[in-house]
C-alpha cells in the first residue's frame, strides 16, 4: 500500500466518521428474524447512473443487477424509473444508505408489462432453482400502479427463495401490495420499514401479503415496522407457518387492520394498532377460522400476547393458541413504548416530503390499551366487511426536498454488526491506516 493510498483510507474514515455524526448516513439495528441468516453479496458494484436500462460509459442499476455476488451502493442520489422489474439475483445486496442525497427512490409509475413479464418494482423470484441470500435496504420504492413494490415469490414445482431481508425500506403507493412474500418462500425478514399510502389504489389497495401455495411460505419475520394510512393487509396472512408478527406500528385502515387465515400459523407479539375512527377500531386485528369458501382449514391458531389494539376490536378466541411458537430472535419492546422508538428512524434514511407526511400522519394518533385475548372456544368471530372504495388522493412523489433521519452509530452487515461510536469509529480507522502504514514503510 502507498503513502497516497494510506493517506486517502485515514481521509475516507474521518469523512465517513464525520458523515455518520452528522446524519448523512443512517444505519440501522442487526438483521433480526428468520432473515438473519442472509448473507447477500461482496463484490463491490457501483451505480453510476439513474438510466435504465443502460447509459454509454456509466454503470446502471440493471447493469449491478445482471449476475450474482454483488454489493450494490450509489455514487449518485435520485429517481430510477425502471421500465420493467428489476430481477434481483442470488448472493445480493442492495444498499442505498451510502447514496448522496436525495437517496435512491426506484419509481414505477414507468414500468409497462409485455406478457407474461412480473410486474413487481423489485422482483425476487425462484422460478428455476433457488433464488437466495439477498439483503435490500436503505431505498424507497413508489407508485407501481399494476403490481407489488417488492415480490418474493417461490414458484411451486419450479424454484423457491431462501434467506432474504428487506432492511429500512420504505414502500408507498403500490399495488397489488407494497410487498407480498408468495408461495415457496422461506426465511425471510421484513424489518424497520415503512409501508403504507395504499388507499387511492383503486386496483388493490393493500400493504402486505404473506400467502400462496403450496408449498407456502415459511419462517417469516415481520417486525419494527410501521404500517400507515393502509386499506388493508397490515399484515394479512394466509397459509403459512411459523410466521412472527412483532413489534408492528399500524396507524389507520380504512378496512381492517392485520388478519390470519387459511391455516396460518403465527405469533402476533407486542404490537401497536391504532385508530381514531370507531367504525374501524373492531376490524384492527381478525383470525378468520374458516376461509370465506369453507373449503380450507381455520386460521391458526395464532398465539396473541401484549398487543395495543382499540377496546372495540373484535378479537376472536377461537383459533388462538396457549403458547408461542418457536421462531428466530427478534428484540422485543413493549408496545406502548414502539411509537416513540420507531418513528425517527423506520424507513428509508433520506425521506422525502410524502415519508415525512406519513410520519407526522401516524404521530398524531394516541396509544391504545393493552388488549391479551385468552384463547377459549366461545367467542364470536368478528366479520369482514367487502373492500371498500377509497376516496381519490393525491400523492406528489417527488425528492426535491428530503430529509436524513437521526442518525444512528449501529453499523450493520449480513455478518453481524459493531455498535460503536463517532470517536471509537475515528480510532478504529486511524490504528488500521498506521498499522497499514507501519508495514509498507518498514
Amino acid at each position: 500500500m502507498t503513502i497516497p493510498e494510506i493517506v486517502r483510507l485515514l481521509v475516507f474514515c474521518f469523512t465517513f466518521a464525520i458523515a455518520i455524526s452528522i446524519g448523512e448516513i443512517g444505519f440501522g439495528a442487526p438483521i433480526e428474524g428468520f432473515g438473519a441468516t442472509a448473507s447477500g453479496g461482496s463484490n463491490p458494484c457501483v451505480v453510476t447512473s439513474l438510466a435504465d436500462p443502460t447509459e454509454t460509459g456509466k454503470v446502471t442499476l440493471r447493469d449491478c443487477l445482471r449476475n450474482p455476488g454483488n454489493l450494490v451502493t450509489f455514487s449518485v442520489g435520485g429517481v430510477i424509473q425502471p421500465l420493467q422489474s428489476l430481477d434481483i439475483p442470488s448472493l445480493t445486496t442492495l444498499d442505498g444508505a451510502l447514496a448522496p442525497s436525495p437517496g435512491i427512490t426506484l419509481d414505477g409509475s414507468r414500468m409497462s408489462y409485455p406478457a407474461g413479464s412480473d410486474k413487481a418494482v423489485i422482483q425476487i423470484k425462484g422460478s428455476a432453482g433457488i433464488r437466495s441470500d439477498i439483503l435490500i435496504r436503505s431505498i424507497r420504492i413508489v407508485e407501481n400502479i399494476t403490481g407489488d413494490g417488492i415480490e418474493i415469490w417461490g414458484v411451486p414445482g419450479s424454484g423457491s427463495v431462501r434467506r432474504v431481508a428487506i432492511d429500512q425500506v420504505t414502500l408507498i403507493d403500490c399495488s397489488d401490495e407494497n410487498i407480498s412474500v408468495y408461495a415457496d418462500a422461506q426465511d425471510v425478514t421484513v424489518q424497520w420499514s415503512l409501508i403504507g399510502y395504499t388507499v387511492n389504489r383503486g386496483i388493490h389497495p393493500y400493504s402486505m401479503l404473506v400467502a400462496g401455495g403450496p408449498p407456502s411460505p415459511q419462517r417469516i419475520s415481520i417486525h419494527h415496522n410501521l404500517f400507515v394510512y393502509g386499506d388493508q393487509r397490515n399484515p394479512q396472512v394466509d397459509k403459512a407457518t411459523f410466521v412472527d408478527v412483532r413489534n408492528n406500528v399500524v396507524r389507520h385502515w380504512t378496512n381492517y387492520g392485520g388478519r390470519f387465515r387459511d391455516g396460518a400459523e403465527a405469533n402476533f407479539v407486542a404490537n401497536d394498532y391504532y385508530t381514531n375512527d370507531s367504525s374501524l377500531g373492531q376490524k384492527a386485528f381478525i383470525v378468520v377460522p374458516l376461509n370465506e369458501s369453507s373449503t380450507l382449514p381455520p386460521a391458526g391458531p395464532i398465539y396473541v400476547s401484549g398487543n395495543l389494539i382499540p377496546q372495540q376490536s373484535g378479537v376472536s378466541s377461537l383459533g388462538l393458541a396457549s403458547v408461542p411458537y418457536s421462531v428466530a430472535a427478534v428484540t422485543t419492546d413493549p408496545a406502548d413504548t414502539l411509537e416513540a422508538r420507531l418513528l425517527p428512524t423506520v424507513g428509508s434514511p433520506i425521506r422525502d416530503a410524502v415519508d415525512r407526511a406519513l410520519i407526522e400522519y401516524a404521530r398524531v394518533y394516541t396509544s391504545s390499551t393493552p388488549v391479551t385475548p385468552t384463547p377459549t372456544p366461545t367467542s364470536p368471530v368478528p366479520t369482514v366487511l367487502p373492500t371498500q372504495s377509497p376516496s381519490p388522493s393525491s400523492s406528489s412523489q417527488t425528492v426535491s426536498e428530503s430529509e436524513v433521519m437521526e442518525p444512528t452509530t449501529m453499523i450493520s452487515g449480513g455478518c453481524g454488526f459493531l455498535s460503536v461510536n463517532v470517536g471509537q469509529l475515528m480510532i478504529l480507522c486511524m490504528a488500521l491506516a498506521l498499522l497499514t502504514a507501519k508495514r509498507t514503510l518498514y
